[in-house]
């Protein structure tokens, strides 16, 4: 390609100089590179023209403006989604922290409370117990019994805890049994 095309005279891109990209194992560090020390900010305005018709080609959307009331759609859309693409959300971001060694948060006194039910009723308590992308603090499958020991936090997060619970208590069929840790 020959220079024109929108190219300045002292254009250094690889249209203009004729060379082609970096061929694999040459040496290309430091001074070795060919755009070592070459400003390349406005060069080559036919580099940025092919590049922004090739974005225009893969987005239709290119260019134009969203009106107010789409704006304001996609704004609601974002800000309160579904209920469902809440939990699907909630269950990829719970099976994220696991893959990458992460986990729930367990209380003061969670452990104990949980081994001296375990004790007292003869059960086996599952700890930690992933439903519906929420983690409980424990559930007995023999029982169909969930365990949620409520720390002081709780105190300011009632309606959230209701709503949780309502939705694992629908999705398991199961008893629900609060234990408040605290005065």
């Amino acid at each position: 390609m020959m220079k024109g095309n929108n190219h300045k005279p002292n254009c250094t891109c690889r249209f203009c100089t004729g060379k082609a990209g970096f061929q694999k194992g040459n040496d290309v560090k430091g001074k070795n590179n060919p755009m070592f020390g070459v400003d390349r900010k406005g060069k080559c305005s036919w580099v940025a023209e092919r590049n922004k018709k090739m974005v225009e080609a893969l987005n239709s959307f290119f260019g134009h403006k969203h009106t107010k009331k789409t704006k304001l759609t996609n704004r609601e859309k974002h800000i309160n989604p579904p209920e469902s693409t809440r939990i699907k959300l909630r269950i990829a971001r719970q099976k994220q922290i696991l893959k990458n060694g992460g986990g729930p948060n367990i209380g003061k006194n969670e452990t104990a409370a949980l081994n001296k039910i375990e004790e007292i009723f003869k059960i086996k308590i599952i700890r930690q117990y992933l439903i519906c992308g929420y983690f409980v603090d424990g559930y007995c499958k023999s029982t169909n019994t969930v365990f949620e020991i409520d720390e002081k936090h709780h105190e300011c997060n009632r309606k959230q805890d209701r709503k949780r619970q309502t939705i694992i208590e629908n999705k398991l069929k199961c008893k629900f049994v609060r234990i408040q840790d605290y005065e």
